[in-house]
């Protein structure tokens, strides 16, 4: 028999869109930029940020760039 556990506070909807979502932005990067991609798939906000990168920048990032960076920002400690 599984015993059920009761969860309170779990997050809202538009709270889990929040921590699901894929965010990259030049400022996060050290660009003195505004722009940000963000989307539910890390692929389309990865895309998004390398179009921006090369064509505002002249940066191309490859996808292993991409994801060492994105690897960096999660692992920072505030």
């Amino acid at each position: 028999m599984i015993d059920y556990i009761k969860i309170q506070n779990l997050p809202t909807r538009s709270e889990m869109k929040k921590i699901l979502m894929s965010k990259l932005a030049c400022k996060d990067y050290g660009f003195e930029c505004d722009f940000e991609a963000s989307s539910l798939d890390a692929r389309d906000s990865i895309k998004e940020f390398q179009a921006h990168t090369l064509k505002m920048h002249h940066i191309d990032y490859s996808d292993g760039a991409m994801l060492q960076l994105m690897t960096q920002k999660e692992n920072r400690i505030f």
